[in-house]
């Protein structure tokens, strides 16, 4: 089920965005996935949250919100005073995508040379993170003290450590299962691990 809410500046005592959501805590959701004119606003002012709707479907609560940026208009467009970019309807729940929009987008990255200092963010960033559930299986089984029937004793050839199994060291590192064994596959020199 869906909801719809609005944000409304204190200041001024108008309302400054339309949104919707399938879970409450989108509505209270703050600074990171909003757009510049919203981020400015409450940079700005105190503002409160209303649920205008609730228990909609997903349809409903496009069309509730289609009207209501159409009522109030967006700023951007200099029609009214929603942050809003959008006409509205426009989420990304449960919003399967094309597979051509897949292809543009990563399209897009390929290729891309990523800095060091890019790569030690995007590292912290899945640091802890469980990879497989597999990976996980088997990190308890060593832990155990079991070694899972046909792996392979591998070197981490970045620091010197060795795992008793791909997955294990692909889950101890946070490096993809899948992409290392890729590269392990084909030889490749950017491959991390090496079997002995």
């Amino acid at each position: 089920m869906a909801i719809v809410y609005q944000h409304i500046r204190l200041d001024k005592n108008e309302i400054f965005y339309i949104g919707i959501g399938n879970q409450y805590k989108r509505a209270y959701h703050k600074g990171e996935r909003r757009n510049k004119i919203w981020n400015n606003i409450a940079n700005k002012t105190d503002y409160k949250i209303e649920i205008i709707a609730e228990n909609l479907t997903w349809e409903d609560a496009c069309k509730v919100e289609i009207s209501l940026i159409k009522k109030y208009g967006r700023l951007d467009l200099g029609l009214g005073t929603l942050a809003n970019l959008t006409d509205g309807g426009d989420g990304s729940v449960n919003r399967i995508q094309p597979k051509e929009e897949k292809d543009k987008r990563a399209n897009s990255i390929r290729g891309l040379k990523r800095t060091d200092i890019t790569k030690q963010k995007i590292s912290l960033a899945n640091t802890g993170k469980i990879r497989t559930l597999k990976a996980k299986e088997n990190m308890s089984l060593a832990h155990k003290g079991q070694i899972p029937k046909n792996s392979k004793i591998v070197l981490d050839l970045f620091t010197g450590i060795f795992f008793d199994s791909l997955r294990s060291a692909c889950y101890m590192t946070n490096v993809k299962y899948k992409n290392e064994f890729a590269l392990m596959a084909r030889n490749s020199i950017r491959s991390r691990f090496k079997f002995i």
